[in-house]
C-alpha cells in the first residue's frame, strides 16, 4: 500500500460513526452466516470469518463451492453474490427485514443446498446490544463509507505485513467483534504460542470510535513496556495493546505515513518486549 493508496480519514467524525458501525456489523453476520450454511466448520471457527477483497471494496466469505462467495458492501449498505468471474446479484439492506434476508440467501444453490438454518440460528458468540437483530435500518451514507475507508486504509497496511513476515496469517475480519486483523505467531502453538496481534477495531467497549492496535500475547506487565511513538499509547485495562485512536489519526497531516510508521515501532516494540529485551 503506497501512500497515494490512502484514503484520507475524517470527513465524517470518528464521534459519528457509531450507528453505522452497529449497522455494519449487523450485516457483516449475512455472509458469516451463509458461510456456516456451507461450509463444514472449522474447529477454530475460521470458516465464518471475512478477507478484505480491496478490488470490489468487499467484506466477502470464503469459497462456498465453485467460486461463489456472499459479500457485504460497507459504503453501499448491500449484501453481494459473486463469483471468480464477477457479481452476480445483490441485495440492498436498508429497510429490508430479516425475512426477505433469508429468502434472498435461500436462492443460492451453495447456501440451500448446506445447512440453510444456520440463515436463522442462534449464533455461537454474543453481539453487543447495540447490534441489531436484522437490517432494517437505514444508516448515515456518509458515515458507511467513512466507515468502509477505515478497513479500506487498514486492510491495505495489514496486508504490507503479511507480504513482510511469513509467520504473518491472512487478513481476516472476525463478524463476532467486527475487526480485521492479522496474527504473527513467534513461537510455539495453539494456546501456549507467543503472538502479536495488528488490527483494526471499528470501536467497542473500551473504544467508542475506531482505533488501530497491535497486541503482544502473553500480557506483559505494565511496567516492562517500552515507549511507543507518540501518536500512540499503551492500553493496559483489562487487555495490553499499543493502540492509535481514531481522533490522533485524523489529526495528522500524513495519515497513511503516521499510522504505517506507527504500526511498524509497536510490533518491534512488541517483539523486544517478547524476547525480554
Amino acid at each position: 500500500m503506497s501512500s497515494t493508496d490512502w484514503q484520507k480519514l475524517g470527513a465524517v467524525a470518528p464521534t459519528a460513526l457509531a450507528g453505522a458501525r452497529d449497522a455494519a456489523h449487523g450485516a457483516a453476520q449475512w455472509p458469516s452466516r451463509a458461510a456456516r450454511a456451507a461450509l463444514a466448520a472449522a474447529e477454530d471457527d475460521s470458516h465464518s470469518n471475512l478477507g478484505w477483497d480491496g478490488a470490489t471494496g468487499l467484506l466477502r466469505s470464503h469459497d462456498l463451492g465453485d467460486g461463489h462467495r456472499i459479500g457485504f458492501s460497507i459504503a453501499r449498505f448491500a449484501l453481494v453474490h459473486m463469483t471468480e468471474t464477477g457479481i452476480v446479484d445483490e441485495c440492498a439492506l436498508a429497510g429490508r427485514d430479516r425475512g426477505d434476508v433469508i429468502s434472498w440467501l435461500n436462492g443460492i444453490a451453495a447456501v440451500a443446498d448446506g445447512d440453510p438454518s444456520w440463515l436463522d440460528r442462534v449464533l455461537p458468540y454474543e453481539l453487543p446490544s447495540a447490534v441489531g437483530a436484522d437490517s432494517s435500518v437505514s444508516p448515515d451514507p456518509a458515515a458507511l463509507a467513512e466507515l468502509e475507508r477505515w478497513y479500506a486504509n487498514a486492510a491495505g497496511l495489514l496486508d504490507e505485513i503479511t507480504a513482510a513476515d511469513p509467520a504473518a496469517s491472512d487478513v481476516r475480519c472476525w463478524p463476532h467483534h467486527f475487526d480485521i486483523a492479522t496474527l504473527i505467531t513467534l513461537a510455539g502453538e495453539g494456546e501456549e504460542a507467543t503472538t502479536i496481534g495488528v488490527g483494526m477495531s471499528p470501536g467497542d467497549g473500551s473504544y467508542a470510535d475506531p482505533y488501530l492496535y497491535v497486541t503482544p500475547w502473553p500480557y506483559p506487565p505494565a511496567d516492562a513496556l517500552p515507549d511507543l511513538p507518540a501518536i500512540g499509547h499503551w492500553h493496559t485495562d483489562g487487555f495490553v495493546a499499543a493502540i492509535v485512536t481514531a481522533e490522533r489519526v485524523v489529526d495528522v497531516a500524513d495519515q497513511g505515513t503516521a499510522v504505517r510508521g506507527f504500526l511498524h515501532d509497536a510490533i518491534a516494540a512488541c517483539r523486544a518486549v517478547q524476547d525480554g529485551g
